[in-house]
């Protein structure tokens, strides 16, 4: 199951949906340990976040995604819906992000993890020489995945 936009909101429900999702993200970013019961709270905003991110299996379930999205967003043009559908991808990244983030936050090990790949990295700054954004991209995903082999 994947998490899109409606595909027949007008402008101000697609507009209400991205306000309604900013203000989540504000309190997952904010507030998520604090986060009231039910704990399926959670769960669900857990679950959210990872669906959003999967693909479609398949080539046939990518072909159908990709004519789907085609078709949802010629609607939305038509529709003069683009600003809207725009904040409204914007307000799903944020909570996203900030769904993961909090997930990473909690876990002592993956940040202890970071903290030590992190500290290797930098251990030898003096020698190194000045990075371009390309090679700072490929040294924090080396980082981060360095923490991820030490956690399994």
């Amino acid at each position: 199951m994947r998490f899109s936009a409606p595909e027949s909101a007008e402008p101000s429900e697609l507009r209400e949906a991205a306000q309604k999702m900013e203000q989540l993200a504000v309190m997952v970013e904010n507030m998520w340990d604090e986060m009231p019961p039910p704990p399926e709270v959670r769960e669900a905003l857990v679950a959210l976040a990872y669906t959003s991110m999967q693909p479609p299996k398949g080539i046939v379930g990518r072909y159908r995604a990709a004519i789907r999205g085609g078709i949802s967003y010629a609607r939305i043009k038509l529709r003069g819906e683009q600003e809207a559908f725009f904040d409204f991808v914007v307000a799903h990244r944020r909570l996203s992000n900030a769904i993961l983030t909090a997930i990473e936050r909690e876990n002592p090990a993956y940040q202890e993890a970071l903290s030590k790949a992190v500290e290797g990295a930098f251990s030898d700054l003096e020698q190194s020489r000045a990075l371009t954004p390309e090679d700072t991209l490929d040294q924090l995903r080396q980082l981060s995945d360095e923490a991820l082999r030490e956690l399994r």
